[in-house]
């Protein structure tokens, strides 16, 4: 009854076979603009799931100067669902922190604060669940790159999506 969108740290909640593929629409290297070019919004719209749940964002960081275009579309993509499936519940998901040296590596990454700001006002305006991630990796369970995350840290990304829909 629920799907999880999303890029390649998504695409480990079946990649550690933590979920089925069913249940998750997500591809490395996926941002915003893929995500719509590519039909995933489409693709989950047609499961008519219960719950969406939005995990779009570092690779949108990395793709654009700064969170205008991103929010643009993001708040696309909500009307769309909302406008297909009015009695589904949208959860957008904070974009989840990076390790200091993988922020060493890409300094846009310094900026996922400023953008989460942008994604939870986006959120109020249109009427659909915020969720805050940031402490989901508090206690580390990064890969190796500082940026994707091990079983243990999607176990807990999967705890806030559990708790937040009462599943």
């Amino acid at each position: 009854s629920s799907v999880i969108l999303g890029d390649s740290r998504a695409e480990g909640i079946y990649g550690y076979n933590i979920l089925s593929q069913s249940s998750v629409v997500a591809k490395k290297g996926r941002n915003i603009a893929t995500a719509i070019k590519n039909g995933d919004i489409d693709t989950a719209i047609g499961m008519y799931p219960k719950n969406i749940f939005i995990t779009y964002g570092i690779n949108d960081i990395e793709a654009y100067q700064n969170s205008d275009k991103f929010i643009k579309l993001y708040g696309e993509i909500i009307d769309k669902i909302q406008s297909k499936l009015p009695d589904t519940n949208i959860y957008i998901c904070s974009i989840l922190p990076v390790t200091s040296s993988a922020a060493s590596k890409q300094p846009k990454f310094n900026n996922i604060g400023l953008w989460n700001q942008d994604i939870e006002n986006l959120c109020n305006q249109k009427g659909v669940i915020y969720l805050d991630g940031s402490s989901v990796l508090a206690n580390g369970n990064y890969e190796p790159d500082g940026i994707h995350f091990g079983v243990k840290g999607i176990k807990k990304w999967l705890d806030l999506f559990i708790q937040s829909a009462n599943l």
